[in-house]
């Protein structure tokens, strides 16, 4: 539940920086928790000399943003990225009760202009990327894999890495991935895998145990980041030895 106000005065005589850390431990998914703590310290580090959320005015996120596109040249996304951040920690301070109007919400950014079409790959050319990577090491089935997952089911390098074996599940006699919600309010999405997918993934884990000797279990990460050899390589040995390291990542 919400924080009472008691207990954020002593936030206030602690530091804005106190208060925006447990603001932060808001936001679950690490990347996002990165951006808005960036995004923030550039806020207070411009304005200086801001002691409380409730110092922050219109004047302020209005000189910020006239600051970021005319002296920085940032571009109009990157603004009203920067400007979103701040009229979400002010949200956050509003249902704390401590502050009874947030004025980023009253800062116009005007209409920004839409982003170019990304270029695309065809057929060919993504299945000679996907069959590119060296597939008789470990970190190469890890690229092929990610590659396939990718063009398949559209997901991002950052979806990926959050993969666990245990995301991928039977729903409804249908084999779906789990993918963890972008940002912090949505639901989870459920993916069908296709037999094509299916097949690379089941042929990614036979790999990955005839190289390394180590099967992953429901709790180890898809997409292991490092692999060590347990041996000098010998020029008479067929195939060099893996031990696998599983990284456990810090969220």
């Amino acid at each position: 539940g919400a924080l009472q106000q008691t207990e954020f005065k002593e936030l206030h005589f602690n530091s804005m920086m106190h208060l925006c850390r447990i603001y932060l431990e808001t936001k679950e998914v690490l990347n996002t928790r990165k951006t808005y703590a960036t995004g923030l310290s550039k806020f207070f580090k411009w304005t200086q000399g801001i002691t409380h959320p409730n110092q922050v005015n219109l004047i302020h996120v209005n000189g910020y943003k006239n600051y970021l596109l005319n002296t920085e040249n940032k571009a109009r996304t990157t603004v009203q990225k920067r400007i979103t951040i701040i009229r979400d920690f002010l949200k956050f301070c509003m249902e704390q009760n401590l502050i009874q109007r947030n004025v980023a919400r009253e800062v116009s950014m005007g209409k920004v202009k839409p982003k170019k079409q990304s270029p695309s790959l065809t057929p060919e050319e993504a299945k000679a990327m996907i069959d590119s990577p060296n597939t008789n090491t470990p970190n190469g089935l890890s690229e092929r894999l990610m590659m396939v997952f990718m063009f398949n089911l559209g997901l991002r390098v950052s979806e990926f890495t959050q993969i666990r074996l245990r995301n991928i599940q039977l729903n409804a006699d249908v084999i779906c991935l789990r993918v963890r919600a972008k940002g912090d309010m949505g639901e989870d999405t459920l993916i069908p895998l296709s037999s094509h997918v299916l097949g690379e993934f089941h042929a990614y884990l036979e790999c990955v145990t005839r190289l390394t000797g180590f099967e992953l279990g429901q709790d180890d990460w898809l997409c292991q980041t490092k692999w060590y050899h347990t041996k000098e390589p010998n020029k008479y040995d067929e195939e060099p030895s893996y031990d696998w390291v599983n990284v456990e990542r810090q969220l």
